[in-house]
């Protein structure tokens, strides 16, 4: 080999020295790339297990002329100080790997130097007692207290009034009829409203009558017939059933409405 190459093999030699001589933290990983290495293709050696000071492995290798090879390198330090990574390799044959320029790893610790100590405790959390969640959980339990309350008497005024409007009776046929006459006095009655009278008249007068079977003109001739209905009956057929002729004045409509008590 002539004294070019040989200058060439100690610049990479030199440079993968420099490029691993920065130190790193225990644990933390590191890459060397592009590191010149003469001689027969290298790999890891079989690791040792746990008494490893370190893990290495080649991430990737390219020939080099017939001068060697140049590699790159994954490194993670398991204890600190300095680890040669050449002292980790062998040849793809499985033989020792000799003369080979040192690329060496610092490896710095995490704590501090000196003995063991105990770590320093952590100061204790300081939980605010003004604001954040804590601090709504009082109004959160009023406020649901507030709606239950809210809600229990609604219900209980809605339930009262169901009750007393059920223990209110309906109204007769007889204070229907008596309604619908009160509004005649005050205005005139629209047609819904005379239809509706005619029913109640014609309902109330089967009910005193006793004819709760009898159809509507078997009870419209009953009330005819029946001296005590039969006046206050011509007057109403006169206003619901004779348009042309003259609504029935106030005085007649009270004298009607005197036959309903």
């Amino acid at each position: 080999m002539n004294r070019r190459a040989w200058l060439i093999l100690l610049f990479f030699a030199l440079a993968g020295m420099v490029r691993g001589a920065e130190p790193v933290l225990v644990g933390r990983g590191v890459e060397i790339r592009d590191v010149m290495l003469p001689g027969a293709e290298l790999r890891v050696r079989k690791s040792r297990g746990l008494t490893e000071p370190l893990t290495l492995r080649i991430t990737a290798t390219y020939p080099h002329g017939t001068a060697g090879f140049r590699y790159d390198f994954h490194c993670v330090p398991m204890v600190a100080g300095k680890h040669d990574l050449t002292q980790f390799l062998e040849t793809t044959n499985g033989e020792p790997a000799k003369g080979l320029p040192p690329i060496v790893v610092e490896a710095t610790g995490v704590l501090p130097a000196g003995p063991p100590g105990g770590l320093k405790e952590l100061p204790a959390a300081v939980v605010p007692r003004v604001g954040g969640y804590e601090a709504m959980i009082p109004y959160g339990i009023a406020l649901w207290a507030a709606a239950g309350v809210g809600v229990f008497w609604y219900f209980r005024k809605r339930k009262a009034q169901a009750q007393f409007a059920a223990s209110i009776p309906a109204p007769t046929l007889a204070e229907q009829v008596k309604t619908l006459l009160q509004r005649a006095i005050a205005q005139p009655l629209g047609t819904p409203e005379q239809a509706e009278l005619e029913r109640l008249l014609l309902s109330h007068g089967r009910e005193q009558l006793g004819l709760a079977h009898a159809t509507d003109p078997a009870v419209w001739r009953a009330l005819r017939e029946n001296p005590n209905t039969a006046s206050w009956l011509r007057t109403l057929e006169a206003w619901l059933h004779r348009p042309a002729a003259s609504p029935p004045s106030p005085e007649e409509l009270r004298e009607l409405l005197s036959h309903f008590p």
